[in-house]
């Protein structure tokens, strides 16, 4: 039976919600953790589990420098295995326009205190002596890593338990209720929940449910394919990441791999591709070739459904759903697993013993929102992380934690406010993401 009030209700079970609940059940706080689904099973549960402070917006750099001092301790605060791995990040320039890039990235990175440089390729054949080919440099920073993101998201949501929070699945929520100008309570598909603060980490649905209270947030949902192989003997330590593959070793042998940086991420054109277009056009003019469009039937007719509900024959809407599954793109992983044995012949041959596709949500300018809404008062969101919170997971929670409970956070978030976005103001040009 669902809790009939707390102090802080969160909507999401992925790293963001978990870590938060975590550090606020630490505090003592009364909080719920309410998923339309299960923990991780969305993009926390199906990214590539880096963890990297090097080639981020210069606004997210100080938040990964503290959150990698909480990775490295992690497993033994939450007492688990998450599988981080140190091993470094490392970007290979295979053009003389990526190598341009990433020495500038590299000059603000170190203005900030990140140690992060440029590798020969004879450096960075020291650091990996398998891998070959072209590339003329590598852009590297040995104190990241990688974990794996299932087992890192339920860990904090069993140490949130632990410490008395509730974790509710299969619930979803349909609405945010107010009175006064501010959250008085949550109308779930298990009764309704009294609270006075609402966090909404519910990744790509996050516009549905804020769009409900008039709070614009112009994202697009886009997916990416991932895989995992069978084990295989340790070979090398870093994420490894060129043009058109990632990939990296997992503390059980496995490599994981994914596309790579100048690989185009696959959107389904919907009824909603129409929404904001004065802002996404330029966007898509000045990024020719990252996203990769698909006109999806299936996807359509599930966005008519959605806006003519008679039609839908009393399925629940396709945001509240349990599962919702993206289609993998097989041809993205050919392509990665070409350009992986390329750069690394000894991972040839390998078989394949999983793969899947995760969605992202992107912002137009490619970092989260984060934070307390303006109005209603007691409403904080954490989404839109574009390809690249779950490296932050740990730090998110500790932040929003304190903005909850103390009303400010111990570092700044001001470029991430959730109300930067307004209807027909110009959005800042993006400073490249990789």
């Amino acid at each position: 039976m669902l809790e009939k009030e707390a102090e802080v209700v969160i909507i999401g079970g992925g790293i963001s919600g978990c870590a938060t609940a975590y550090n606020l059940a630490k505090r003592g706080i009364k909080v719920v953790i309410l998923d339309k689904g299960e923990v991780a099973f969305e993009a926390s549960g199906r990214n590539m589990g880096v963890v990297r402070q090097q080639g981020r917006h210069p606004a997210e750099i100080p938040l990964m420098m503290e959150c990698i001092r909480i990775w490295e301790h992690l497993d033994q605060e939450l007492n688990a295995e998450t599988d981080f791995i140190q091993g470094g990040n490392m970007l290979l320039a295979e053009t003389e326009e990526d190598l341009k890039e990433f020495e500038e990235s590299v000059k603000i990175t170190q203005s900030l205190g990140l140690n992060s440089n440029i590798l020969s390729p004879q450096e960075v054949r020291k650091v990996v002596p398998d891998l070959v080919g072209n590339f003329l440099a590598a852009m590297y920073s040995p104190k990241d890593g990688h974990a794996d993101p299932e087992k890192t998201t339920r860990a904090f949501a069993r140490a949130a338990q632990e410490y008395g929070a509730k974790l509710y699945t299969n619930c979803a929520v349909l609405n945010i209720d107010l009175k006064g100008g501010r959250v008085s309570g949550l109308d779930t598909d298990l009764g309704r929940i009294e609270t006075s603060a609402v966090l909404c980490a519910a990744g790509v649905w996050t516009p549905k449910l804020l769009g409900k209270l008039g709070i614009f947030m112009p994202t697009r949902v886009v997916s990416n394919s991932g895989g995992l192989t069978e084990p295989v003997p340790p070979k090398f330590r870093p994420w490894i990441m060129a043009n058109s593959a990632g990939f990296r070793q997992t503390a059980g042998g496995g490599i994981y791999f994914g596309t790579g940086y100048r690989y185009p991420l696959d959107y389904d054109i919907g009824l909603d591709s129409l929404k904001d277009l004065s802002i996404w056009l330029s966007r898509l003019a000045e990024n020719r070739g990252v996203i990769k469009l698909h006109l999806s039937l299936g996807h359509l007719k599930e966005d008519i459904e959605e806006r003519l509900p008679f039609l839908s024959r009393g399925k629940r809407p396709r945001a509240l759903r349990s599962v919702m599954e993206p289609k993998v793109n097989h041809k993205a992983l050919e392509d990665v697993r070409s350009a992986m044995t390329r750069l690394m012949p000894s991972l040839k041959g390998l078989r394949v013993v999983k793969t899947w596709a995760g969605f992202w949500d992107l912002t137009p300018d490619m970092i989260p929102v984060l934070g307390e809404v303006k109005q209603p008062k007691g409403l904080f969101v954490a989404a839109g992380f574009s390809g690249h919170g779950f490296a932050l997971g740990p730090i998110t929670g500790r932040i929003l934690s304190e903005l909850i409970v103390d009303g400010r956070s111990s570092l700044s978030i001001d470029a991430f406010n959730p109300s930067r976005f307004v209807k027909g103001q110009k959005v800042p040009p993006i400073k490249r993401v990789i």
